[in-house]
């Protein structure tokens, strides 16, 4: 995919001014000057080896590439790079015991994100829910997420303030059908 006239920041050069005490004045003016393109795959499968138990996976790898832009520095182009994560898993399970209590597992992997200021380590993370339909207008399910760590980001904020942290954590769930 071909990407033409994304945002950026582009350095404006320095100009004298008088007003109120002689100085240079400098910045960045927003372009919509930037370019690129992205290339990927994604891979999915399905195995069902009985009616109450289903197993996917998937795969997907994607590539960014900034071009040279006149003007931009190559400081500014790197912004773009390792912002998204070039490999992402996902393993799941999920098996119906019987016809009111369902099992299911679910594993996620990300390949590390290359934040200048903060980056994102690679993480696996596991996930696990019960559900239990005492009629069929009832869930009532239990679900550890994050099993594997106390805590991982995931993406880093805009302002680096506050990361999309997620806690190992333990929750129930009451779903009404009506």
């Amino acid at each position: 995919m071909t990407y033409d006239d994304v945002r950026g920041l582009m350095p404006v050069p320095p100009v004298p001014a008088l007003s109120p005490v002689p100085h240079l004045r400098a910045g960045l003016q927003m372009t919509n000057m930037i370019s690129g393109y992205s290339y990927g795959f994604e891979l999915n499968a399905n195995w069902n080896p009985l009616e109450s138990l289903n197993f996917s996976a998937s795969y997907s790898n994607l590539q960014i590439q900034v071009d040279d832009i006149p003007g931009f520095s190559s400081s500014q182009l790197a912004e773009f790079d390792g912002k998204t994560p070039t490999s992402l898993f996902t393993l799941s399970t999920n098996w119906a015991l019987l016809d009111t209590l369902d099992l299911g597992m679910y594993l996620y992997g990300s390949s590390q994100l290359s934040y200048i200021n903060d980056p994102v380590p690679s993480y696996l993370r596991c996930d696990l829910r019960a559900a239990w339909r005492p009629t069929a207008n009832i869930e009532l399910s239990l679900v550890g997420q994050n099993l594997f760590d106390s805590k991982h980001t995931e993406y880093p904020s805009a302002s680096n303030l506050v990361n999309s942290t997620i806690p190992m954590s333990v929750y129930a769930g009451l779903t009404l059908n009506f």
